[in-house]
């Protein structure tokens, strides 16, 4: 039995994440062929981030909840403690998934990004360089560093404005 554990579970979490993957590129390829011809780009990060997010929000409540209902001798607090930052966590991502973005212009010399609170308007002339790496673009401007997901949608659009404008790729 446990040797049966052993394989599904792997075997459904990289069913799970294929299928995530799956949809975050089918929505971007979406995005790419209905911002084709647009003057102003809203670059998002994907939906699915914003109901996994949520899922992990309302799966560890339910645990809290069942743990509140059902007490036993085996839910310390330390495993309360731990649901509760998972929580947080959950709520980080669907924060995030809901309020980043970046806004760029076909004609103008500048973006505009949100990495959470606060807008910034950055000219591509302030940027120094850019690094691509594997799930995440850094983009190093005069004054602070940007963290860019690679999924996010339309991201093909932003990186094509950075070549555009000879924003220099650091390898």
């Amino acid at each position: 039995m446990q040797i049966i554990d052993k394989l599904i579970t792997p075997v459904l979490i990289a069913v799970v994440v294929k299928i995530l993957f799956s949809k975050i590129n089918k929505d971007n390829l979406k995005d790419i062929v209905e911002n084709q011809s647009k003057e102003h780009i809203q670059i998002r990060l994907p939906k699915v981030y914003l109901w996994v997010g949520c899922g992990v929000i309302i799966v560890f409540a339910a645990f809290i909840a069942f743990m509140i209902l059902v007490p036993n001798d085996t839910a310390a607090a330390w495993v309360f403690v731990g649901f509760v930052v998972l929580i947080c966590i959950g709520a980080a991502i669907v924060l995030q998934a809901m309020l980043w973005k970046i806004e760029i212009f076909r004609s103008q010399n500048y973006f505009i990004i949100r990495p959470l609170i606060k807008t910034y308007r950055v000219k591509y002339d302030d940027c120094i360089f850019y690094k691509y790496g594997t799930n995440s673009l850094t983009l190093k401007t005069k004054k602070r560093t940007f963290y860019i997901d690679t999924y996010a949608r339309g991201f093909e659009f932003f990186l094509a404005m950075l070549i555009k404008y000879k924003v220099p790729e650091k390898k």
